[in-house]
């Protein structure tokens, strides 16, 4: 955790379930961008792997040139990214419709983005597991 509560960008891969979480606050597309460009460097991430994006205790919502900046990193690292699914699971209403313009603009690259306001259900989502 970061000075004034800030929790640290990070994150984790979970080999058996083929997710990759990233967790944590980001103060700048700089520094989202380099975690993402370790991430794709690191040993244990395969390509297939699929995005959960927990952003439930982030307040404030990523800005329109954040996610434009974010879209058009993924469009120039296809590579690492083809075939995935990115959830991103938000609290509040802002983050949501942030989410929901992401998704939109994500619409030309070679995987899919949703939005959830729901652990469980972006869990089933990427799985592909049934509710029951």
């Amino acid at each position: 955790m970061r000075q004034g509560g800030a929790m640290e960008f990070t994150y984790r891969i979970e080999k058996s379930e083929k997710i990759v979480y990233l967790e944590g606050d980001v103060l700048n597309f700089k520094q989202w961008k380099q975690t993402l460009l370790i991430l794709f460097a690191d040993s244990n991430y395969e390509r297939g792997f699929n995005f959960l994006s927990d952003r439930r205790l982030i307040e404030k919502p990523r800005s329109t040139e954040f996610i434009r900046s974010q879209i058009s990193f993924l469009k120039e690292h296809t590579e690492q990214i083809e075939g995935c699914k990115w959830a991103t699971v938000v609290s509040s209403t802002a983050a949501f419709g942030m989410g929901r313009m992401a998704q939109i603009l994500s619409e030309d690259i070679p995987a899919e983005m949703q939005v959830f306001t729901d652990m469980d259900e972006a869990q089933q989502w990427l799985t592909g597991a049934r509710r029951r």
